[in-house]
This record gives C-alpha cells, sequence and structure tokens, in this order.
C-alpha cells in the first residue's frame, strides 16, 4: 500500500492520536489469562497496575488478515506481550519512558491474547489500545522476525524495509544459494541509530559490519559457498 520508500511509516510513532475519555476500564480480577479483560470496542481501554501485578487482555479480529500495532502508555507497564498460537510470544519494544510498542503484527480473524506486567515499585494507570494498519506492504517487515528461525527472505534485487524501534531491536531476514556466488548486500541505516550486520552460516565464521556512527550504511561484497544464510 506504499508507492516508495518516502511513503512508509519511518517516523518514531506512525500511529493516529487516540482519544481515551469514552474507553473503558479494565475488569478485575483479569489475572490469570483465562479471566483476561475485553478490549473496548474502540480497541481501546485503561488500566490500573500494581507493583508485582499482571494485567491481561484480549481483543477479536475479523475479515481479511492485516498488520497490527499494539501500544501501552504509562510509567506502571514494565513489559508488554502478544501471545500467538503454539504459546509464541511477541514482546514490545519501548520508544521512552512511558510508552511501549508491538509493531507490524500480521494478524489473521480471531481471539488474540495480550499481557502486561507492572514496573517494579511503581504502580499507576495506563492506556492500552491495539491499532489497525491495513494490508502489509509485501516489503515491509512483519514481526515478530527477531529470532533466525521467523527470519524473512531476501530475493536478489528487491529491497526490504524495516524497522528498528530501538537499540535492543533486532530484525533478521534469510536467503539461500545453490552454488558459490558473489553477493552484494546493503543495509541503509536510519539517521540516529548506529546499526550492526552479522551474515552467518551454519558452518564457519559470521561476517559482521560495526557501524562507527549514526546513519552509517553498511556494504559488504563477499564471495560466499553455497548454504543457508
Amino acid at each position: 500500500r506504499y508507492s516508495d520508500e518516502s511513503t512508509l511509516p519511518m517516523a518514531t510513532s506512525p500511529f493516529p492520536a487516540a482519544d481515551f475519555s469514552r474507553a473503558p476500564s479494565e475488569t478485575e480480577p483479569d489475572n490469570p489469562a483465562a479471566l483476561a479483560s475485553p478490549i473496548g470496542p474502540g480497541l481501546a481501554s485503561r488500566g490500573d497496575i500494581r507493583s508485582g501485578d499482571y494485567d491481561y487482555y484480549s481483543f477479536e479480529t475479523t475479515g481479511d488478515p492485516q498488520l497490527w500495532a499494539i501500544e501501552t502508555v504509562g510509567k506502571s507497564v514494565s513489559s508488554l506481550m502478544y501471545y500467538g498460537g503454539g504459546n509464541q510470544a511477541t514482546g514490545a519494544q519501548r520508544l521512552d519512558s512511558t510508552r511501549l510498542v508491538i509493531p507490524n503484527l500480521y494478524l489473521t480473524a480471531g481471539k488474540h491474547s495480550l499481557g502486561l506486567i507492572a514496573s517494579s515499585g511503581q504502580g499507576g494507570p495506563y492506556t492500552i489500545r491495539a491499532i489497525p494498519l491495513g494490508k502489509p506492504d509485501l516489503r515491509m517487515e512483519q514481526e515478530p522476525n527477531d529470532a533466525e528461525t521467523l527470519a524473512h527472505p531476501l530475493r536478489p534485487g528487491i529491497p526490504r524495509v524495516g524497522m528498528l524501534l530501538d537499540r535492543n531491536d533486532r530484525d533478521s531476514y534469510g536467503f539461500a544459494l545453490t552454488e558459490a556466488a558473489r553477493v552484494q548486500l546493503t543495509v541503509i541505516s536510519p539517521p540516529d541509530i548506529a546499526i550492526t550486520v552479522t551474515l552467518t552460516r551454519s558452518i564457519g565464521p559470521p561476517h559482521t559490519f560495526v557501524a562507527q556512527s549514526k546513519g552509517e550504511n553498511a556494504h559488504m561484497d563477499l564471495m560466499l559457498p553455497p548454504g543457508e544464510y
């Protein structure tokens, strides 16, 4: 749905503003997960969490699969998790001292679960919302892809576009060679991040690029043997 890279949501927070004035409050008890509070019809809710507490939410999606983002705002929340099928969990990245975001979740129709953990020694109010982002651009990364087993495929000559939300975020991509080949790999860095790019194979040492300054792009020109990378 994006015509070129300049229209991709690369800002720190590409989400629309939210009005929580009519958002419902969580329903206690909502711990354990079986007692999860449903997020309101406007896909937004308000809660209050105390030190050592856990809050669970659920929401339902309908229609065709699309991308979603989950956002919580409040100093009282230290962790936000999305729980998918097969006990798969996707954690949020912290954008600032109050905001946690899980971006680019590709969700099919059905019921979905979220879990929040309180900050140590600090409780208080927070907001939570689920944000529909529409059908994905096939070049855009989809979370989760932080593990090698969840790597997105790379095709020769076809660029992928990703978004790093914080210094702990990791995006994984993969490609395979059926015979030895010269491979040129380029990663265009965000202007305010110093990136590290590591190319690994099941056998042999990795190839690593470490940027020396923020905004430095990665360029690798390698002769590689056949295998999965």
